[in-house]
């Protein structure tokens, strides 16, 4: 290139600077500050979204009353609106953009035009990426320590800004570093590892002053943007060694499999950018291994996120693997570190591409719509047209209209999840600590919520319902609170397909638990359980080898999963969690869903079909690596109350609609039979008890949810027809997949009595049409359930 063009290629860059060292501002600043946030919604995220802001206005104490993965300020992290949070997130993620700017500018100043252009890129096109952006930070930190830190003469070295302003801006920076536990419990590790490294290498080097103010920064960020979110000084202990079982337990129990391509696909980088580091020949040792352990802290934390729940979870660790790639450029010279941004690049696009499609239209949406949120929300504050309070108000009308629970006298608590549907419906709220119930996988989280219940803060009524994640065996769902749910509560409403429980006044059975059996067993073993005329409570110890543990450390374990057999002899296999088994849970009857557990209300002989004659805990693997054994503790529950739930569960006999030798016309039918007796339909043959329930959804067509006349059928061996009248409820999830508001009152709950009948019945769906009785052909499984030997449920 000639020297006149160097000249016009250099003035041009000079030119370009401040604008683009404006755009990543702008960049930043709409990535982390939520200036159009959203709305309270339904479903099992967006309940604890809305769970953590309602705790803030509660008053309660995270890590005593509230312990989750999130902290008080998680709204920075979802980008949602709560009254009772928005003035102190908008403080937090204020000064976590100011700090970002101050970090990216300082850090680019030196670097090629390019790399700010591609941090723009990245955070307009992806959303800003909220857990890579939060471990991006610390990493960013340390290479803004390592920078300052160099010694005089090397030209990597970048100059402390003269003081006071360069304390301050220490202080700043560090000051930040400690905001982001508060947003995301689980980046504790992560925060404290690289902030203690980095004021270490201040301390080391000579910079005493900055690495006191750096570690005094930290201290008083924690403590300010603590005390700034309500949260008292003395709880914060309280929270930090609560949030250990959060993520100790993580990895066993919220682990999900995937393609093994996919991390070959991160680790290669990883390896490469950790190469290029150790070659950096003109680094002395001391800087290589500092970045290298900043870089290798960052990645396999990044990893740990993105691959022990292998869904779509790997985005975190696709887009902290292209963070870390522009980081390794900002921290080294040399060709080497763009082959390390080259391959991490690409390390994302093949990762994040199965999940989020990255075309360039998509791109393109995703800038103009993160830009437009922060543009109108500044503009329309500025204005005072924006009314956050009503738009907030108006998510609760909707939440209310879709599943409108009625006002209950007392205090109130909903399991397993669904806290945005009971928050929203002005009932007081009294929340377990572990408020969502597939988080309580370790025994101490799963006490804390058995604990609430036996103490003074215990709701005076409790919606229930049972919707295990994962496939997992669902009595493990905060499976200690069982017993005190069942003896300490008593059902006296069922609807939409929730018990509600109310608490005993005084009449409370006295529980007593009578041991059984204790027992070590092998992985893979079959177990047979006793017969006991009570409920059988087990505690299941698993015994992990050495490997085992490094597994959990590095990555995840084998994973485990439970056969279990029932009397009529039909099995069921469940993942199967070790801390929640450890914990506690009622094995037999084997209750599966809502109006199983419901059933064991009235009477053990309502499951007689679910009690348990054998389990099995097994891997995939013939020789398991992770496992050593068990031990099974079986208890029986004797003393438990019996409710007559024939009305609460609308039990009905069913109806002769036609004769023998008279079969139904049929014709096609839009539904589902989803369980029967709480159990997915299938062509096997099953006992049944005195009580059958059939549960699904039905309709007349997609924008018409049909009339009162859908029936559920009994076909006996003789040819007769028998009907059971549905009792409708919400399915709000079958309205949002058909995009179909009529579809919201389509589901249905049939409870029949089905104590007289011998043989074999048929089970199905009917409806009136001009007058005659018509049969559903499509949409259900014909089934045929057997009776017991004696001839009697």
């Amino acid at each position: 290139m000639t020297a006149f063009n160097e000249n016009y290629m250099k003035r041009i860059t000079g030119w370009l600077v401040w604008p683009v060292r404006f755009l990543l501002v702008i960049s930043i600043a709409a990535a982390i500050i939520p200036m159009s946030p959203g709305m309270p919604g339904p479903g099992l995220d967006a309940s604890w979204v809305y769970g953590l802001g309602e705790a803030v206005r509660l008053k309660l104490a995270f890590g005593r009353d509230m312990v989750f993965t999130l902290g008080p300020y998680a709204s920075m992290y979802t980008s949602s609106y709560h009254p009772a949070t928005y003035h102190f997130v908008l403080f937090g993620s204020t000064c976590m953009a100011l700090a970002f700017s101050v970090l990216l500018v300082y850090l680019l100043a030196g670097r090629a035009l390019l790399l700010s252009l591609v941090m723009v890129f990245f955070l307009a096109c992806s959303n800003g990426a909220p857990d890579a952006t939060l471990m991006l930070y610390p990493l960013l930190l340390s290479i803004f320590v390592y920078k300052i830190t160099l010694t005089k003469g090397n030209e990597e070295r970048l100059l402390p800004l003269q003081e006071p302003l360069g304390h301050a801006i220490v202080f700043l920076l560090f000051g930040v570093l400690g905001l982001i536990p508060l947003i995301k419990g689980s980046m504790l590790i992560l925060a404290v590892a690289i902030g203690g490294l980095s004021i270490l290498r201040l301390f080391t080097t000579g910079y005493v002053r900055q690495a006191i103010i750096a570690a005094l920064a930290c201290v008083t960020g924690l403590f300010v943007f603590w005390a700034a979110a309500g949260q008292s000084l003395l709880g914060l202990p309280t929270y930090f060694t609560n949030m250990l079982p959060i993520a100790s337990g993580y990895t066993e129990a919220m682990s999900v499999k995937g393609k093994s391509a996919q991390i070959t696909t991160y680790l290669i980088p990883c390896i490469v950018s950790s190469i290029t580091i150790l070659l950096a020949r003109s680094l002395a040792w001391r800087n290589r291994l500092y970045l290298l352990a900043t870089f290798g802290l960052f990645f396999f934390i990044a990893f740990k996120a993105g691959f022990v729940r292998q869904d779509t979870h790997v985005a975190i660790a696709g887009n902290a693997l292209f963070l870390g790639g522009v980081s390794l450029c900002i921290a080294l010279t040399g060709r080497m570190r763009w082959i390390g941004l080259g391959l991490c690049a690409l390390g994302w696009f093949a990762i994040c591409n199965v999940y989020y499609p990255l075309t360039v239209p998509n791109a393109i949406t995703t800038a103009r719509n993160g830009y437009a949120r922060l543009i109108v929300g500044l503009w329309t504050s500025i204005r005072g047209t924006r009314d956050l309070a009503a738009d907030f108000e108006s998510a609760r009308d909707r939440l209310r209209r879709e599943h409108p629970i009625p006002r209950m006298s007392g205090t109130s608590d909903i399991y397993p999840f669904d806290q945005s549907y009971l928050i929203a419906s002005d009932n007081t709220w009294s929340p377990r600590p572990v408020f969502q119930s597939y988080s309580a996988y370790t025994p101490k989280l799963a006490e804390m919520n058995r604990a609430h219940l036996l103490g003074p803060a215990s709701p005076e009524n409790v919606i229930f319902s049972l919707q295990p994640i994962d496939m997992r065996l669902p009595p493990l769902d905060d499976g200690p609170s069982w017993p005190v749910l069942m003896s300490q509560y008593k059902p006296v409403r069922y609807n939409d397909g929730f018990v509600y429980l109310e608490k005993r006044k005084g009449d409370a059975p006295h529980l007593k638990i009578a041991p059984i059996l204790e027992h070590d067993y092998n992985i893979n073993q079959t177990v047979s359980i006793p017969t006991s005329g009570s409920a059988l409570y087990a505690k299941v110890m698993m015994k992990r080898t050495l490997l085992g543990r490094l597994q959990g450390i590095l990555f995840k374990p084998e994973e485990l999963h439970i056969t279990v057999t029932l009397l009529d002899g039909t099995t069921r296999i469940y993942r199967y969690v070790p801390g929640m088994g450890e914990a506690g849970f009622v094995l037999s009857p084997l209750i599966e869903n809502t109006s199983d557990f419901l059933l064991s209300y009235g009477s053990l002989r309502n499951l007689e079909n679910k009690r348990v004659t054998s389990i099995k805990i097994w891997t995939k693997s013939k020789h398991p690596l992770s496992w050593a054994g068990y031990q099974l503790k079986l208890d029986s529950l004797e003393g438990m109350a019996s409710t007559d739930i024939n009305s609460i569960a609308s039990v009905v006999k069913p109806l002769k609609i036609a004769a023998a030798g008279q079969p139904l016309i049929e014709a096609d039918c839009f539904g589902s039979v989803d369980y029967i007796n709480g159990s997915a339909p299938t062509d096997q043959g099953a006992s049944y008890s005195p009580i059958l329930s059939v549960q699904g959804w039905i309709a007349e067509s997609r924008e018409a949810p049909g009339d009162d006349s859908f029936v559920a059928t009994l076909a006996t061996d003789s040819g007769e027809t028998f009907a059971a009248p549905l009792v409708r409820s919400k399915r709000p999830d079958v309205a949002t997949y058909f995009k179909s508001a009529a579809l919201g009152n389509s589901g249905y709950q049939a409870f029949v009595d089905v104590g007289d009948f011998k043989g074999t019945l048929s089970v199905g769906l009917a409806r009136k049409v001009a007058g005659s009785w018509v049969a559903c052909k499509r949409y259900h499984y014909p089934l045929t359930l057997r009776m017991n030997d004696s001839g009697h449920p």
